[in-house]
């Protein structure tokens, strides 16, 4: 199995919304913000070839939400094609696209614009989308909390294609490769 960890860009998000209830000088030991109380963010993915599948774990923010989440000052936001490009790959060779969490900087790669910027269309037309069923309802009644971070055309496409598949149990997609289903409960489900 091979294994590569690919940056997907970086963004700013304020650290009280990030921790709650949790102090500012206990969390700021680990995680230093700015004046404005921001914390950078990384986005990681993670794309494993198993010699039988080619699966993404996450697909960071995507590029097409960038003008309207300006606020969170993205940087160094990659398009998935360059980057898979760089390893031998493409968008077309994913086979599954693993979602932890609906949250738009974990999903929003998923779909882009197409070429004339008409329309989204999916960034990995032949990858089944994994997605826990607690979080895809929670993704679709969300919470006042979670709401702002969950946006329709992130993860409708995929289901409209007939790529998306809720995962119910603990499951194997290749050698050596699974999916762990969390109990409802540690999630807000």
């Amino acid at each position: 199995m091979k294994l590569y960890k690919i940056e997907a860009g970086t963004f700013l998000a304020d650290g009280g919304a990030m921790f709650g209830v949790v102090p500012k000088k206990v969390w700021q030991k680990r995680y230093p913000c700015d004046d404005e109380n921001f914390c950078i963010l990384n986005m990681r993915c993670l794309l494993a070839d198993t010699g039988d599948r080619l699966i993404l774990v996450d697909s960071g923010t995507g590029e097409k939400q960038l003008d309207y989440l300006k606020y969170y000052r993205f940087k160094d936001v990659v398009n998935f094609e360059t980057e898979l490009n760089k390893l031998g790959y493409s968008c077309s060779d994913v086979t599954d696209v693993i979602l932890t969490h609906l949250h738009f900087d974990h999903c929003g790669g998923c779909t882009r614009y197409n070429d004339d910027c008409s329309e989204i269309v999916l960034t990995f037309p032949n990858a089944t989308h994994w997605v826990g069923r607690a979080q895809w309802e929670n993704f679709l009644n969300p919470n006042v909390r979670e709401g702002d971070s969950y946006f329709k055309e992130n993860m409708l496409p995929v289901m409209e294609a007939g790529k998306l598949q809720l995962v119910t149990e603990d499951m194997k997609i290749s050698l050596g490769f699974g999916i762990r289903h969390l109990p409802d409960y540690l999630h807000g489900g």
